[in-house]
């Protein structure tokens, strides 16, 4: 049977009405479960793409099924490693909807004026403000850091925080920074991943206000990750296109709440790619707020981080930090989803298989209606499948999983319910 003539997974072919995602990405999805556990499938062909009306979700169809495709090819070599296969990752990017600005091959499949658009629409030029009188602290701190050794800098930066007690944070996070390039934590050893994650985090702890968490209404606002600077470039990759799947599922949810995505970072070391993911047309793009942040890590580095960096980092922080005040969303039709899956898994055989727990999270499963769902909506649909294309019958993502179980804690009556189902 033909990938790309007739749908392959049909509720009636497993005797199930549970809705679906809508044609051609179903066919798609169901070839690439197959796929990923190593078999020998058919996937669908570059025409199946017709089927799909948006002409931007129809790049990133074809884009995903390339991926996929190059991806099959390289399993017919000794000793493939899917963990480590570019393609797979940058698939499912594109299958959850994301055009990844940072993936050469996204860009070159979408027309130049649409690159320079959404470029422009992930950008924060307000990140790149010089505010007057940081600018005046900022060549006040380079031209003593030229005429003396960095330790009287330290003194320097002591007195202005008694002189200037209105740009205490960003004092703090300048002092921090110093300190760390007079004298490392880790000494004269490689820094670690958690060493690389401890000079952002002072900087987080001493920039914003006290109890500045990244939520509200116990939802995550951003997902921060942070590698060695010592990480292989692969791996680095992989972190950031990771990141940039995440922090779409949690914009669906900021969205409830009129909330727009915050700037994200993406750390390496001491090196942060600032970015942001935004609705644009009928799909999402992920790009650049402002240029890469760099902290210095020597006395060579420090005036010029003074001059290009730091400026932006004053910036950054208040963006973070900034309170928000909204109506939490009406959750009554939420809390209807739950409690049918709830009731729909009572009656499901528990050795179904790996293929079966993904079927059953790639539906909103709000009823036995049988009706396709609109793709990239659901959320964190895409991170949902790769978990259970990983780890065998797992029926909901550690991210969902960990927003439910917060969530449910209000509501006794749909705890006792839906617990059970989160172990």
């Amino acid at each position: 049977m033909a990938y790309d003539t007739v749908p392959t997974f049909a509720p009636s072919a497993f005797g199930s009405s549970r809705p679906q995602i809508c044609h051609p990405w179903h066919d798609l999805v169901r070839a690439t479960f197959s796929l990923y556990e190593g078999k020998d499938v058919e996937l669908p062909s570059q025409q199946s793409a017709v089927a799909e009306q948006d002409p931007e979700k129809r790049v990133l169809y074809k884009l995903a099924l390339g991926h996929f495709q190059n991806a099959h090819a390289e399993m017919q070599r000794p000793k493939f490693d899917k963990a480590s296969c570019t393609d797979f990752k940058d698939a499912f990017v594109a299958l959850s909807g994301v055009w990844n600005v940072f993936s050469k091959e996204a860009n070159e499949a979408f027309p130049s004026a649409d690159l320079q658009e959404v470029e422009e629409l992930c950008r924060m030029t307000e990140l790149e403000n010089k505010d007057a009188d940081v600018m005046e602290i900022l060549n006040m701190l380079a031209e003593k850091s030229r005429e003396a050794p960095l330790t009287d800098v330290v003194n320097e930066i002591c007195i202005l925080l008694s002189t200037k007690p209105e740009r205490r944070p960003f004092l703090m996070v300048l002092l921090a920074v110093l300190r760390h390039v007079i004298r490392p934590h880790y000494g004269s050893m490689a820094p670690s991943e958690a060493d690389s994650l401890y000079l952002w985090a002072r900087i987080f702890d001493d920039g914003m206000p006290l109890n500045t968490h990244f939520s509200f209404h116990l939802l995550e606002v951003g997902n921060i990750e942070a590698k060695r600077i010592s990480a292989p470039k692969l791996e680095v990759m992989f972190q950031l296109r990771k990141n940039i799947k995440i922090n779409k599922s949690l914009l669906l949810q900021l969205e409830k709440y009129g909330v727009e995505c915050p700037p994200l970072l993406s750390i390496h070391g001491n090196i942060a790619i600032i970015f942001r993911v935004r609705r644009w047309k009928g799909i999402f793009v992920a790009s650049k707020a402002c240029p890469t942040l760099v902290l210095p890590t020597t006395e060579d580095e420090w005036p010029l981080f003074l001059s290009r960096h730091a400026y932006v980092l004053s910036n950054l922080l208040p963006k973070l930090s900034k309170k928000v005040s909204c109506k939490p969303p009406d959750n009554t039709l939420l809390w209807k989803k739950i409690e049918q899956v709830a009731n729909d898994r009572e009656d499901e055989d528990d050795c179904e298989g790996q293929c079966e727990a993904a079927e059953a999270a790639l539906g909103t499963p709000t009823s036995r209606l049988s009706q396709t769902q609109p793709m990239f909506e659901n959320d964190d649909m895409i991170n949902i499948v790769e978990d259970c294309l990983q780890n065998i019958l797992v029926p909901v993502s550690p991210l969902i999983r960990s927003v439910l179980i917060t969530v449910i804690e209000h509501d006794a009556e749909v705890k006792e319910k839906i617990g059970p189902i989160l172990k």
